[in-house]
């Protein structure tokens, strides 16, 4: 049941095995009537930039959870750190419809166990594996979102008109330098389109990638905090 404040996910919900809803309007002055209004059980995700000190204590007294703190990367593609010979028809082309095994999808949902969904105690091991695999699958088999693969590691992103968005980025083995080389690919690419920037969005809890984004020239755009609420 959708509403004017909230949307149901439907994968999110078939993966979780009960209802999802991302906030789509809040009016902190009337969520409480309109959590009420919902069908339990269900998790509600609100979610507030910055350092919205107010809402986060009206949603802390309703009784939202905040689970993490989402970290907003961009790369500007004007300079030359990376590409410098990057011209139209020489970077290495993407795969579109990519197809893998099981046991390589879970590996990489069990990778992205920093997320929102595995940070939230009261989401089982079993249902944040669900939304992961099934996150990485719909990723990987979309012919509207690109694909490198690199070693044991992969990165998928869409491109839109003035810049490229990162879908998954994931590596199991951190030491090989895998994750600079597709990266490297991923900047050849984007710069042989005419893209101007590159983004990503990662949990501030994990540290590693918010460290190898800036490493890579990323630079820190913008924060979000996500809120879940579980109405049972």
């Amino acid at each position: 049941m959708d509403s004017p404040r909230f949307k149901r996910h439907d994968d999110l919900s078939e993966s979780l095995g009960t209802d999802y809803y991302l906030s789509v309007r809040v009016d902190f002055a009337t969520l409480g009537a309109d959590l009420e209004a919902l069908p339990a059980p269900c998790i509600v995700d609100v979610r507030l930039l910055g350092e919205d000190i107010d809402n986060t204590r009206t949603l802390t007294a309703l009784g939202f959870s905040k689970i993490c703190v989402l970290a907003m990367f961009g790369a500007d593609l004007s300079g030359r750190e990376r590409g410098e010979d990057a011209r139209p028809g020489v970077a290495a082309l993407p795969e579109t419809v990519a197809v893998r095994d099981v046991s390589w999808i879970d590996r990489h949902a069990n990778n992205l166990r920093l997320g929102c969904f595995a940070l939230n105690p009261r989401i089982s091991d079993w249902s944040w594996m669900a939304v992961h695999r099934g996150l990485v699958g719909k990723s990987l088999a979309s012919p509207d979102v690109l694909k490198f693969f690199q070693d044991d590691g992969f990165v998928s992103f869409r491109m839109f008109e003035d810049k490229v968005v990162i879908d998954f980025f994931s590596v199991l083995d951190r030491r090989r330098g895998t994750g600079s080389t597709l990266m490297a690919r991923l900047f050849d690419f984007a710069r042989s389109r005419g893209r101007e920037r590159i983004e990503v969005v990662t949990e501030c809890e994990n540290v590693p990638a918010c460290l190898f984004y800036q490493k890579n020239n990323f630079r820190l755009a913008q924060t979000a905090s996500i809120f879940h609420y579980h109405k049972n």
